[in-house]
């Protein structure tokens, strides 16, 4: 037995020693010798051999007697395994303590038969802390620096020399006790389980790879999880298939990794390789074994609980595979444990733009799609027809990850590629939203350009684009041909425009019905017996001709000068002395017209004489220009009520400004407010109004004028429509809005059967001026909201949520003026009467 003491002083001499030679620097004594020792290389080790304390620490060194006669013991049966290399397989580490080595195993540790030592490692069973020897040191001759190692055999490891089993990282006191222990069991065994088949010699591991397979990267650790994400990086993809052959990469592309990186992605594919084997043997079913490399893509999860599971331990592992940024970036985007940002709100923390970050969160989401690789729709099954409450505790762990729950929803349905969709919580596009893309450029758009368009439009990211435009064809808005997108419900001045984008020289009115019925993109037929009378000039389309329309994206009006169009005809006006005139009768007396084609120049004149000051009304065959403004008012409305009855449903205020050549919203208000003085045009909801037989139709006005009345009559003070509305909807069981009524009521203070002040209502004449009015006389600013409609209910009847509104409005717009914001003078005028939409 060696003493401990003397042991410990010739280690300090030997450190003393290996200072003095340079072997060892003066900050690295505290250090374990055999680690200090295991850290030189070749040449310095050989050094060692020079040092007397050296000399004097081996020759302290004694073995244990019963392990010498184990060694003699194993050494008289060489003979019997040829298969070990006893020139490089040494009894014992001469840096090893002698109670390292158990010489009686536990017999539960290891299989009754050892594996073969020619056993592939891939293959190797030994159970227990033996087969976390061998996967620990695999993973360690892939990262460990300054030693290259290859154990593709069994043999390889136990014939391991003990200096470079000592330089190897993570490979600490209790995996060499391991190692020497597994060393001895394979001397005294003398018997082996048959080599498995070695299909290697027979087919290459990349024939015997299956679509259905791909890599289970929560079986990496994270040094290989690193060199396969750089090798993602460098071509693109880091699949079985690429991992198997990237050692035949392009010389360009083999640049982008280095030695160490290919020698780590060898022992990957090592175990790649070694895993198809076991599969094409018949003894790794990789469906149903969860710590094996390769794992199948069609593999169900029994529950959504143990789907949640699995989704919350791999996003935990992509995103250890990503940079900070990319992290960041992840994390603020899906709202996942941290706050959900936009885009900008990214790029302004980064100080680059906008659409860099959305380039970089597309590359992200690219990335993980391809690690989850959950497309297959078994993988979902247990998930899909679960309700979202239920869904969400299931997968309690997960949804909690998120800010908020609708970010939980919609990372859900991107992930399952749209077969857990929740539509519920996720806002829809409006159905018109292509329409106006469609009729500039055509009637069949790549989808790339159509994605990036509803992008852009819609304010989102491709997730939210490529959920729109699902959305639109199930609504059967679009079809999806291939790589392009058609439409197929286009109104028919948007389906004639969209046949003309494909037509540079116009079209007869025939022909563009015909294109459009061919393709079927309008949701009405064009009669093809009828002239286009109902086609308009627009900012897509005008009459080149009698009968024939063409695109305006044909026409480079950057030659045309508008500024001298309208000064000649003012000039004409001025020395004509008369109101109106014929356009046509204007070119021919003027030279700067002439210059024009009669067409372009009619189609500037309508379109944008209303900015000079110059009224076009075009109207029974005769092209009439005017410097009267009423000349074209009345036309604007009467085509406001022309178009309100032909469609038969209600218009919007942005639908009705598309009505006017204008295309002003301006515009628009003002005259549906005067079709509703007139009682042409009823408001019946908020930003929905039709013409009053349309809208009136179904109601028997004798009877609501009694009801509306009994309402007024019982409050006996101004009232507002919103307590109609409450009152009426539940004696009546109807749900009409609050404008309806109120343009009921309007409509019969207009028969004088009571009194009105804009949105207030009594039998008796009303003190305020409107709501407004009311509200400055009986509020203070400085009040609450609740303070304040305490004072205002005691002498208007109005419902709750309309008071707490209108105060909240009116406060605001107290805040504004008094900041110095003007308050556009129309919103004052249309106060209560007309919703601002």
């Amino acid at each position: 037995m060696h003493d401990v003491t003397e042991i410990r002083t010739a280690a300090r001499s030997l450190k003393v020693q290996m200072i003095a030679a340079g072997l060892l620097s003066a900050s690295e004594t505290s250090g374990r010798l055999d680690i200090l020792i295991a850290k030189l290389d070749v040449e310095g080790f050989l050094s060692l051999r020079a040092l007397p304390a050296f000399w004097e620490l081996l020759a302290l060194w004694q073995m244990p007697a019963n392990i010498e006669q184990t060694a003699v013991s194993l050494k008289e049966q060489e003979c019997l395994r040829p298969h070990i290399n006893s020139n490089t397989l040494p009894p014992m580490s001469p840096l090893g303590s002698h109670t390292n080595v158990k010489a009686e195993p536990s017999a539960t540790d290891v299989p009754h038969l050892l594996p073969h030592p020619q056993t592939l490692v891939g293959e190797v069973q030994l159970g227990g802390r033996f087969d976390k020897l061998v996967a620990r040191l695999c993973r360690s001759a892939s990262s460990s620096a300054g030693i290259t190692v290859n154990f593709e055999r069994l043999e390889d490891i136990l014939n391991l020399p003990i200096d470079s089993l000592l330089k190897l990282d993570g490979v600490g006191t209790s995996y060499r006790e391991d190692w020497q222990e597994l060393k001895v069991l394979y001397f005294q065994a003398t018997e082996f389980l048959p080599v498995p088949p070695d299909l290697s010699d027979v087919v290459e591991p990349l024939e015997l790879v299956r679509d259905d397979m791909r890599l289970n990267l929560t079986q990496l650790d994270a040094a290989d999880l690193k060199v396969v994400a750089k090798l993602e990086r460098v071509i693109g993809r880091a699949d079985i298939r690429t991992i198997l052959s990237f050692d035949s990469l392009k010389e360009e592309a083999a640049r982008g990794l280095g030695g160490r990186t290919r020698s780590q992605l060898m022992q990957v594919r090592a175990r790649l390789a070694a895993e198809l084997l076991l599969i094409a043997a018949g003894t790794l079913d990789y469906y149903a074994a969860p710590s094996s490399l390769i794992t199948a893509t069609t593999q169900p999860f029994v529950s959504a609980a143990a789907l949640g599971r699995f989704l919350i331990e791999r996003v935990d592992i992509f995103l250890a595979t990503l940079d900070e940024k990319s992290q960041l970036i992840f994390q603020h985007r899906w709202g996942f444990v941290d706050e959900r940002l936009t885009l900008s709100e990214i790029g302004k923390r980064y100080d680059v733009s906008r659409e860099r970050i959305r380039q970089l969160e597309s590359k992200i989401n690219e990335r993980l799609n391809n690690y989850l690789a959950l497309n297959s729709a078994e993988i979902w099954h247990a998930a899909t027809s679960m309700s979202y409450e239920a869904l969400r505790l299931e997968m309690a762990d997960l949804s909690e990850c998120f800010a908020e729950l609708a970010h939980f929803h919609e990372f859900l349905a991107f992930i399952s590629h749209g077969r857990i969709a929740f539509t519920g919580s996720l806002a829809h596009p409006p159905l018109t939203v292509l329409d106006s893309y469609f009729a500039l450029h055509g009637t069949a758009i790549e989808r790339p350009v159509i994605l990036q368009y509803l992008q852009q439009e819609l304010g989102g990211d491709e997730k939210d684009a490529s959920n729109a435009l699902q959305f639109l064809y199930e609504q059967s808005q679009v079809a999806l041909e291939s790589a392009l997108v058609r439409p197929l419900n286009l109104g028919k001045r948007e389906a004639a425009a969209a046949v003309l984008a494909e037509h540079a020289n116009g079209l007869p009115w025939l022909d563009i019905a015909r294109h459009a019925n061919r393709r079927g993109i309008s949701r009405s037929s064009f009669s093809e017996q009828t002239g286009g009378h109902a086609l308009q000039d627009s900012p897509l389309m005008y009459v080149a001709g009698k009968g024939v329309y063409r695109h305006t994206r044909f026409v480079d009006f950057s030659t045309v000068d508008e500024a001298d169009i309208f000064h000649s005809l003012r000039s004409y006006f001025a020395t004509a002395e008369r109101e109106v005139a014929h356009l046509s009768e204007a070119q021919a007396g003027l030279p700067e017209l002439r210059k024009h084609d009669y067409y372009i120049l009619r189609y500037v004149v309508k379109m944008h004489g209303e900015g000079h000051g110059i009224y076009f009304n075009g109207k029974s065959q005769t092209d009439s220009i005017s410097l009267n403004p009423e000349f074209d008012l009345f036309s604007q409305k009467s085509v406001i009520l022309q178009s309100m009855r032909q469609r038969q449903a209600p218009l919007t205020t942005n639908e009705v400004a598309q009505l006017l050549k204008s295309r002003s919203l301006r515009h628009a208000k003002l005259y549906l407010k005067q079709l509703m003085d007139a009682n042409q045009v009823v408001q019946i909801d908020r930003m929905l109004y039709t013409t009053s037989e349309n809208a009136y139709k179904n109601i028997d006005l004798d009877a609501m004028q009694h009801t509306i009345e009994s309402v007024l009559r019982r409050h006996d003070k101004p009232v507002d429509p919103s307590v109609i509305q409450h009152e009426l909807n539940a004696l009546q069981g109807e749900a009409y809005s609050k404008y309806f009524y109120s343009s009921l009521a309007r409509y019969f203070a207009q028969l004088g059967h009571w009194q009105r002040r804009h949105s207030l209502f009594a039998l008796q004449p009303i003190s305020f001026g409107s709501l407004t009015d009311a509200i400055d006389t009986l509020c203070k600013a400085e009040d609450s909201v609740d303070k304040n409609f305490a004072s205002l209910r005691l002498h208007i009847a109005i419902s709750e949520e309309a008071a707490r509104v209108s105060i909240y409005n009116w406060k605001a717009a107290k805040a504004r003026l008094a900041s110095g914001v003007a308050v556009p003078e129309l919103e004052d005028e249309l106060e209560g009467e007309l919703e601002i939409g």
